[in-house]
Order: C-alpha cells, then structure tokens, then sequence
C-alpha cells in the first residue's frame, strides 16, 4: 500500500486499493496516467509513502500541491508543534523523493512539486539539484 488507506478514505471517500488498483489496470491499458497529491495538514505525513507507490508507476506524471495548509494551522502560535512537524514530514518527503530517484529515471516518471508544496515543504532547485533529482523532479 502506498498511503494510508484511512487518510485517503477521509480525504476523498474512496478506498485507496481499489483507486491503486484502477490506475494500475488504466495504465496497462495505454492512457497516460497524471496523478496529483494534495497535501493538507490531514496528508502531509502520507506524501512520502504516496511518491512510493506513485513513482513505481511508467511513464506519468506526478503533481504535488499543498492546499494551503499555512491558512489552516497558526505556524507561529504553536511553541513549534506544527513546525516541527512541517520539517519531519519535510525530511520524510525528501527521503522518499532521493530513494525514488533511479525509479523515477527507469520509468520515465516526472514528479512536479507545485509552488505551494514546494513553499509549506521548503523545496527549491537548489535542493533538488543537491539530492541530484532536477533531471526528473520540477518546480
């Protein structure tokens, strides 16, 4: 299982294996896949297990977005709760996208993590570029 099956079911009312399960049949099938995660302050610590499951996947494309969660969370009235929380889900995040790296080269799979994303996970190129992911990882 790529992410949390009860995050996702609360986020969307879907069950997440029978979602994994259609993508996996549609693209077998030919039709390109774009799969989009959207993190919340529900989701942000599934990121990681979603670029997992996701990056295992040929030829797709992968969007990042962030929902707003700063709007959503006091980021300076917490005595550092959900900061310190933004950076673990951050260094989980970077984990997953350095160890999918070489799938990601083998599959011909692109991950672009959007402006909101990248600003609530503090990405940039130059991280990328560090972690040596900039030939399949845009912002």
């Amino acid at each position: 299982m790529g992410f949390s099956d009860a995050i996702y079911y609360a986020e969307t009312g879907l069950d997440a294996d029978k979602v994994q399960s259609f993508v996996g049949i549609v693209h077998e099938n030919g039709v390109a896949v774009r799969l989009r995660y959207i993190c919340t302050p529900l989701t942000l610590t599934d990121v990681g297990n979603f670029i997992d499951w996701a990056s295992s996947i040929t030829d797709s494309n992968i969007f990042i977005d962030d929902c707003q969660t700063p709007e959503y969370l006091d980021l300076k009235n917490n005595l550092g709760y959900w900061t310190d929380t933004i950076g673990r889900c951050r260094d989980m995040f970077l984990k997953s996208l350095y160890k999918a790296r070489r799938r990601l080269e083998e599959n011909n799979t692109t991950i672009h993590v959007l402006p909101k994303a990248a600003q609530i996970m503090n990405f940039d190129a130059k991280t990328c570029k560090g972690l040596k992911l900039d030939s399949r990882v845009r912002i």
